[in-house]
């Protein structure tokens, strides 16, 4: 019980910053700041970081440990379009909200929720290698939410079919997988390690408080909690889990690892649908996808504390 709850107070403590700045956001104190901010967050702090933990932290055991969490990723992900398809038909969706649905199931918060929340939980060298393996994973992910999410979320034959679109972090993972290799660690002196150190890890809280930010237009009477968005809650939050559970259990696998696997199952659906929607999609689905958004990053705040104590 006290795992439970240790888990529970840093899950907690993580979503607290996102509520944070879903008010701040909310009563327009930060307004003019949102771009700036997201765009030092994406695109220079998470960056930094993962080059930080790649070239300090990352050798030849780690990356062959690491090798099948892309594999893991699109697993994950082909597992979320079956189980879409399937439940589409059996909840009769109508055809314009299909594709949302299966996507919100299919494409998950994997990497800038999991980020944070390792660093709560872990101390020492686990928190480095725990933000690794969410490095593997999210690559994956990266790669098939700018494409294949785009493409299925997209509502005008004039938008182009998009291809994968490579962001900042994939670079930044391929970059430092390749100087991690050149031993460059003795490049970083004492004084700009601690520098690179700061930078990045603002970036592991600042991601949370933007993605309040980004859920601040939220209207509270606009939320319905209905069966597609229930199916969306049991689907991501406790069937994926007790998919991979029993594996988990079964195969010694270490404590680190486990917990980096039980989490990506459980993770809530991606902020960036939202973003997709708004840009390329069927704007009458952009409440539905709130709904979705708000209930699931709610619940999970106890789903992912119970999926840690179950498997430490």
């Amino acid at each position: 019980m006290e795992i439970f709850l240790t888990s529970l107070q840093a899950t907690i403590k993580i979503f607290l910053i996102t509520a944070f700045g879903y008010v701040f956001f909310k009563i327009k104190i930060t307004n003019k700041l949102y771009k700036p901010l997201i765009f030092y967050t994406i695109n220079i702090a998470i960056p930094i970081l993962i080059l930080y933990r790649l070239i300090t932290k990352f050798d030849l055991t780690l990356f062959i440990k690491s090798l099948f969490l892309p594999l893991y990723g699109i697993f994950l992900i082909f597992s979320g379009y079956i189980i879409g398809k399937k439940l589409i038909h059996i909840l009769n969706i109508p055809k314009e909200k299909q594709n949302t649905f299966i996507a919100s199931i299919m494409f998950t918060n994997c990497g800038y929720l999991p980020l944070p929340l390792f660093q709560s939980i872990f101390t020492g060298n686990d928190i480095a290698i725990s933000q690794i393996y969410v490095f593997f994973i999210s690559i994956v992910y990266t790669l098939s939410i700018w494409s294949i999410g785009v493409n299925m979320l997209k509502v005008s034959n004039n938008v182009k079919k998009e291809r994968f679109k490579l962001t900042p972090p994939f670079y930044a993972i391929i970059l430092g997988i390749l100087l991690s290799f050149f031993n460059t660690k003795r490049l970083l002196f004492p004084y700009l390690e601690t520098v690179i150190k700061i930078i990045g890890e603002s970036g592991v809280l600042l991601v949370m408080f933007m993605m309040g930010g980004g859920l601040s237009s939220v209207k509270f009477r606009s939320i319905k909690i209905d069966k597609p968005v229930v199916s969306i809650i049991i689907s991501r939050l406790i069937i994926f889990p007790l998919i991979i559970l029993p594996a988990l259990l079964l195969f010694h696998i270490d404590s680190v690892l486990r917990i980096v696997l039980i989490v990506e199952a459980g993770v809530p659906p991606a902020v960036n649908l939202v973003i997709i929607t708004q840009k390329y999609g069927n704007n009458k689905n952009i409440d539905f996808l709130l709904s979705v958004m708000i209930t699931t990053y709610v619940i999970s705040i106890f789903t992912l504390s119970f999926l840690i104590f179950v498997v430490q």
